[in-house]
């Protein structure tokens, strides 16, 4: 069985939604268990990472789990891991792509503490570090909607935005055949390096808008992430585009 954690969450949704269209065991770990994000009838656990009562029911039986830390510090987060690790076989950890896992202090890097607790607990283990993700673009909704305007405050050298189902689908990928993934780091991200004025340009093709962008010009600013072409290895697919993410939430901007 798939122990689901934070299934609310952008990507911890989609692992949810997919794993239970083709019928895998699932359940949801949650402190909110009627939320509206999360299917009616999915098996779900009134649980909390921040309280340790009640992580027994949500892990008893779980052969895998799909763990995001929705927290910003790692409180609790040693003594779950070991409980969980007794448990599952297999960890799979939304990570980041500024994981520092040499940090001397957990709360300097939280992805960083995390991922060490998860590669010496014991269980099978997957490292998931997704580089910018696109919805992070959603940040400019409001004002796309009501000026029709991107205005940034400070250089951006943009990126190879991915989309949240990407990654859901390669941690998917992970739980349902996991001897592919053992004791692997995959780093994430779309398929094509945009700058943010060509990721506006996009927005305004896909949304048939016409927007004005404004932004500082600063040719120092720092180095754009690279791509990678790890999403189209593991799932033997192209990676989304960030032309497709922006057409899958026209209407977040509309």
């Amino acid at each position: 069985m798939h122990l689901i954690t934070t299934p609310t969450g952008t990507v911890a949704h989609h692992v949810l939604t997919t794993l239970l269209t083709h019928t895998h065991p699932v359940r949801a770990l949650t402190p909110h268990p009627h939320h509206p994000r999360i299917p009616h009838g999915t098996p779900t656990v009134r649980a909390d990472l921040h309280d340790p009562a009640t992580w027994p029911a949500a892990l008893h039986g779980a052969t895998s789990a799909f763990l995001t830390w929705p927290h910003p510090t790692p409180d609790h987060a040693a003594d779950f891991i070991t409980a969980l690790a007794h448990h599952a076989r297999h960890i799979v950890y939304l990570s980041s792509a500024t994981a520092d896992p040499r940090a001397p202090d957990p709360r300097d890097s939280t992805h960083g503490h995390l991922e060490n607790l998860i590669t010496r607990s014991g269980a099978h283990w997957t490292l998931l570090r997704p580089g910018t993700p696109a919805a992070t673009t959603l940040r400019w909704a409001p004002r796309i909607r009501t000026h029709r305007t991107v205005h940034s405050t400070r250089p951006h050298p943009g990126g190879p935005l991915i989309h949240e189902a990407d990654i859901a689908d390669v941690a998917v990928h992970a739980l349902t055949h996991p001897e592919h993934h053992h004791e692997r780091t995959h780093h994430l991200t779309g398929p094509h390096h945009h700058t943010e004025a060509e990721q506006v340009r996009i927005l305004a093709q896909v949304l048939d808008l016409t927007l004005t962008h404004t932004a500082p010009h600063d040719p120092a600013s720092a180095e754009p992430e690279p791509a990678t072409t790890t999403v189209e290895k593991i799932l033997r697919r192209p990676a989304r585009s960030y032309r497709q993410w922006v057409a899958d939430h026209a209407t977040d901007f509309r």
